[in-house]
């Protein structure tokens, strides 16, 4: 039978619902949380500082001979904050047909501004010159190479920092996962398999694991570049952190109908080389 009325035919009529915005893949902000962090508060300059305090080593003291003094040193680094953004302009005819709005589209945009934060804290992973790790896919051995490393550069400081924290790119998150499971004889009916099985580790050897897809591409082709740190290794200075600015401008010869900016106005650097290793994987 030729000349049927087809869902082709009647293209011209047929309604389209918009059913849900797919977003390009990003993670919530997990790094931003596990580092030092402190807030310029208003009127107090755009320039933080961190104060480091410098190792100690008692002597053994002699009976009847005076202790000799020990100088106490401290070193500091200076945070100064730049702020980052998006702007848009929404003409006030595509807000109205947008089936999200202006706040819908700002959503977005508030998200992908928020995790610039966490973007420019992993850029810093690969700074990490006292330690590293490389290997062709991320292993439980690497993880345990890692935290040997820093816990040997902690010295005499571990205690101001009883954080630790493995940021990974989600690459390396899965090869961990894939190793793991390998291994499921030696840790069969164990907290790390039973994480595995279901595809959400936690922590591993009481290191908590924060992966993101923010980590970036490390010098190796392919691979990523991930950290394992104390929360002291590096320092986020923050005057505000995401900040959405909006105008309403009347709509004048198809102009936008809401100019807004979101911005954040943070500073970023590295405290102690020795409390952190970058971990360069697949």
């Amino acid at each position: 039978m030729a000349n049927e009325t087809t869902t082709t035919t009647l293209a011209g009529s047929l309604p389209r619902l918009v059913l849900g915005a797919v977003a390009e893949a990003h993670d919530n902000v997990v790094i931003l949380p596990r580092v030092r962090s402190n807030v310029l508060g208003q009127g107090q300059g755009v320039t933080g500082r961190y104060a480091v305090m410098g190792t100690l080593s008692p002597a053994d003291v002699t009976e009847g001979a005076a202790m000799s003094n020990t100088a106490v040193s401290h070193s500091a680094t200076d945070i100064t904050v730049a702020q980052r953004g998006i702007l848009v302009s929404i003409l006030d005819i595509a807000s109205r047909a947008s089936a999200f709005g202006v706040q819908g589209v700002l959503q977005n945009v508030i998200r992908q501004v928020s995790q610039d934060i966490d973007g420019k804290i992993a850029a810093l992973f690969a700074g990490f010159t006292t330690n590293n790790v490389t290997g062709s896919t991320l292993t439980d051995t690497m993880v345990f190479q890692a935290l040997g490393k820093v816990l040997a550069g902690t010295g005499n400081m571990a205690l101001a920092s009883p954080d630790l924290t493995l940021a990974i790119h989600t690459q390396q998150y899965t090869s961990l996962l894939n190793d793991l499971a390998a291994n499921g004889n030696a840790l069969n009916n164990t907290p790390i398999m039973q994480g595995v099985a279901a595809g959400n580790l936690p922590s591993l050897f009481g290191v908590d694991i924060a992966p993101t897809n923010q980590c970036p591409a490390a010098a190796s082709s392919g691979n990523k570049s991930g950290a394992l740190f104390f929360r002291d290794a590096l320092g986020v200075v923050v005057q505000w952190a995401t900040r959405p600015v909006t105008l309403q401008h009347p709509d004048a010869g198809g102009g936008p109908g809401v100019i807004a900016s979101v911005t954040h106005s943070t500073g970023f650097s590295e405290l102690v080389d020795a409390f952190g290793c970058q971990i360069e994987s697949d």
